[in-house]
């Protein structure tokens, strides 16, 4: 995979100290973390990765679920 750069605006050092920090939650094969802006912009880096990682261009898409899991979390913090 080339590189991607996907949002200019995490150009400041605390971003790779943080980045550091959240490594060190994780095995050492989970050495790479990717800051996106959006949730579209989220979707299209995980497409993107899953395609360079298996070679395949099939993809799943499953309408109203980001609506049902969000409903979900806010339904455990907050009553609806």
């Amino acid at each position: 995979m080339s590189k991607l750069n996907t949002n200019t605006r995490y150009l400041y050092s605390k971003i790779n100290e943080y980045a550091e920090h959240l490594l060190s939650y994780f095995p050492s094969k989970l050495n790479k973390i990717f800051f996106v802006n959006s949730g579209s912009e989220a979707s299209d880096l995980a497409i993107r990765m899953a395609k360079a990682h298996n070679a395949n261009n099939q993809i799943i898409v499953m309408e109203k679920v980001i609506t049902v899991i969000l409903k979900q979390v806010l339904k455990s913090v907050i009553t609806i």
